[in-house]
This record gives structure tokens, C-alpha cells and sequence, in this order.
């Protein structure tokens, strides 16, 4: 019973972590209206545009990556917590 009760804790703060890591992900933008405005007064500041640009793109694929851990481990911890439960531990009046 305790395995349980950890398994199912910890799922509560993977699916904390999950939404977390979605949200920074879909929060993380770059500007490009804002880079646009500078580069054509200051006429330089395209590199800083380009930099800024690959650098939000590299963060989102790396919590991307983080997304994808996080789902295949929850489901890991589905299937653990699946295993755990027996039939003896099913109340028989959901068989009806």
C-alpha cells in the first residue's frame, strides 16, 4: 500500500512538472517586431535578431525534450501503478 501511495505522489508532481514545462514552452517567443524596429535603426542589430532568434529556438526544443521524458515516465508510473492494483483490490461490484 505505501508503494502505491509514492506512486501516485510522485505521478501528482510529474504531471506539476508537465504543466510547467508546456507552459514555458509555449511562452517562450522571441520578438521579432520589436528586433525588426531596432535592426532598421540601428542597421546592426540583425545579428543580435539572429542570435536571440536561435537561442529561443534551441530552449524550446530542449523542453520539448523535457515534455517527452516526462510523458513516456508517466506512463511508466501508469503502468506501475496498474501493476500494483490486483483484482482482490478492485471492489467486485464494478464487475457488475
Amino acid at each position: 500500500m505505501n508503494s502505491k501511495i509514492a506512486l501516485i505522489k510522485y505521478r501528482a508532481e510529474l504531471q506539476q512538472e508537465l504543466k510547467q514545462a508546456e507552459m514555458d514552452h509555449n511562452n517562450e517567443k522571441t520578438s521579432h517586431i520589436v528586433h525588426l524596429a531596432v535592426s532598421v535603426f540601428t542597421g546592426v542589430w540583425v545579428i543580435g535578431w539572429m542570435i536571440a532568434s536561435h537561442t529561443t529556438t534551441k530552449r524550446k526544443q530542449k523542453l520539448m525534450l523535457d515534455i517527452k521524458e516526462i510523458r513516456k515516465e508517466l506512463v511508466d508510473v501508469d503502468v506501475a501503478l496498474a501493476e500494483s492494483y490486483q483484482n482482490e483490490d478492485i471492489p467486485k461490484f464494478l464487475f457488475q
